[in-house]
């Protein structure tokens, strides 16, 4: 009779430490999508094509905070040779009441080919950013 209690009790403690270990790898896994893992939300080119703004978030808002963002400009200062780019890039944070961020949170207006960049957070004012690499 002891013999199948302890046969039970195994397994019910091989269930606890299988449910404890999937729990822990499903929170890394939530922690690691909401700091590391980084989506582009907007890609945006000038008319002539020369130059590319690319805007990304860096994983999602934590507890009402802010998100951090990404905003990248590659200006292609030579068609004919591979690698003659010239980035600039930003990082900053946007305040948006702890929601994520999508393509309305962003502005890129085009004066040729520069662009001005100009975030809207629910929490704060509109920023803009001005990127000319001459």
């Amino acid at each position: 009779m002891t013999e199948g209690y302890s046969h039970k009790a195994a397994h019910i403690v091989e269930h606890i430490i299988l449910a404890i270990a999937l729990i822990w790898a499903g929170g890394c896994t939530l922690i690691w999508m909401q700091t590391d893992m980084s989506h582009r939300i907007v890609n945006a080119k000038s008319a002539d094509g020369t130059c590319e703004v690319t805007i990304s978030e860096l994983g999602s808002p934590i507890f009402f905070g802010p998100s951090s963002i990404t905003v990248k400009v590659s200006w292609d200062t030579d068609p004919g040779v591979i690698g003659s780019e010239n980035v600039t890039e930003i990082k900053t944070d946007l305040h948006n009441d702890g929601k994520s961020l999508g393509s309305g949170n962003f502005t890129v207006t085009w004066h040729g080919n520069i662009p001005t960049v100009t975030t809207h957070g629910e929490e704060q004012p509109d920023q803009s950013y001005t990127f000319n690499w001459k």
